[in-house]
């Protein structure tokens, strides 16, 4: 079987949104005929979920030896050192004194959590950020796997984007066939490109530049962005550049089992948080409380972190009743939990870049779907699929009728959207066309 060198910094048992898209290629690829060697990389700040690991078909070989610590936080986390408890026995929350002169520091400088990103300005500063000290080792341990197997091709899974130096003097050194998959645009980000000042914006140019020159294949999320980087590299050969969107593995997720409540749940999965501040959801709230369907009938559940802002403006609105902060549930049963809710309800920020990731797993769940965003793109993605609704951020009215329109479907409505397509089978067929396209051994 071909054998690819996936350079994935972010891989499982990392449970950030990045390790996820490797996580289910990796588990469909063996099927399609290609073997992966990850090399990835493990922080002991990074959130840790065992069970991701436990998915990975037993042909795909880890090599935790991204950054110099890897190795040892690998060996942490078997020992079951890793991750590091947050709370006591008793739920109250633990606090770790720092030692040496570190006590010294103000506690917003004492960095607990052990970040490796703690000290380092935004990233439209420093556009590498921590992971440029990293490349050197990452170089390192990449170097000895190509002396141990025989790699058809390298794919870069980016960000972080210092990953995509790596693969590029990989591939120059070797011959390798190099391919590029960015999870979210880089250069032309339409949210952080005006972000960047001159220098750092001609850096971040010029680096990925370098990159995507030396690769055989770009892969991208979105038809939007792929028509942003044809413009920004029009002098590339358009064939370079391929879409696969984010997909979702309904098996991969559907552990765990829940009770759902007797009131007609609406699903926020994951944080409201910076660009998604869920305001545009409460304001809709207060419009279906004005039309009867109030907290005795319709709640909406939001998964993560709600800041004490949104909870504020709850509350002015005259909402808070109707606004449930579950707990966080781990991703490999986040299919099951979407089981007890009866409407999915995904906010993007304001960027026609991007879809939301969630959307992915929502498209291979069987609940009425409504997503909040404007974005003509996804308009097109949900336009064909039944109970798949759309609206602007702008249109709070739009939002609770279409609110008020599942709410009529009733508790427990459930919709077949199993040949939708966006499912990991079909996307990792697409990355094993791509490879089949460019190996070098064709």
């Amino acid at each position: 079987m071909p054998t690819f060198l996936y350079l994935s910094p972010s891989f499982p048992p990392q449970s950030r949104v990045g390790a996820l898209r490797p996580l289910k290629f990796c588990r469909h690829l063996p099927a399609l005929g290609w073997q992966a060697v990850v090399l990835c990389d493990l922080h002991e700040s990074d959130t840790i979920d065992v069970t991701l690991s436990d998915a990975l078909p037993a042909e795909v070989t880890v090599v935790r030896d991204w950054s110099r610590t890897a190795r040892r936080n690998e060996a942490a986390v078997e020992r079951g050192e890793l991750p590091r408890p947050t709370h006591d026995a008793g739920g109250k929350p633990i606090v770790r004194r720092p030692s040496g002169l570190k006590r010294m520091l103000p506690s917003a400088l004492q960095n607990t959590y052990r970040s490796p990103s703690f000290w380092w300005p935004s990233p439209e500063w420093v556009p590498l950020g921590h992971h440029a000290i990293e490349i050197p080792h990452a170089l390192h341990a990449s170097r000895g796997l190509i002396h141990e197997h025989t790699f058809e091709a390298i794919v870069v899974n980016a960000d972080p984007y210092a990953a995509l130096l790596v693969g590029a003097q990989l591939s120059r050194e070797s011959g390798i066939p190099l391919v590029l998959d960015l999870r979210d645009p880089w250069s032309v980000c339409e949210l952080r490109r005006s972000a960047r000042p001159w220098p750092q914006r001609r850096l971040v140019d010029a680096i990925e530049r370098h990159c995507v020159a030396q690769a055989s294949a770009v892969i991208l999320n979105t038809e939007t962005t792929r028509r942003d980087y044809l413009a920004h590299y029009a002098d590339q050969p358009a064939a370079k550049f391929h879409v696969i969107r984010n997909h979702g593995d309904a098996a991969l997720i559907a552990n765990g089992s829940f009770e759902r409540d007797p009131r007609y749940t609406a699903l926020f999965l994951g944080n409201f948080r910076r660009y998604v501040e869920g305001d545009e959801l409460l304001e809709a709230l207060a419009l279906l409380k004005a039309r009867g369907i109030d907290e005795t009938k319709f709640h909406l559940v939001v998964t993560g972190r709600v800041p004490a802002e949104a909870r504020a403006y709850a509350e002015k609105l005259g909402v808070a009743a109707m606004l449930t902060e579950g707990a966080f549930v781990p991703y490999r049963q986040v299919g099951s939990f979407m089981e007890t809710a009866d409407l999915l309800v995904a906010l993007n920020n304001r960027t026609v870049q991007r879809v939301p990731a969630k959307v992915y797993d929502y498209l291979v769940s069987p609940r009425p779907m409504l997503v909040v965003a404007d974005n003509p793109e996804l308009g097109e993605m949900l336009a064909p699929l039944p109970y798949a609704e759309l609206r602007s951020l702008d249109d709070i009215a739009g939002i609770a009728d279409a609110m008020a329109k599942a709410f009529a479907l009733g508790i427990g409505f459930a919709v077949d959207r199993s040949e939708a397509g966006y499912d990991s089978a079909t996307a990792s067929a697409k990355l094993a066309a791509i490879l089949s396209s460019v190996a070098r051994t064709q």
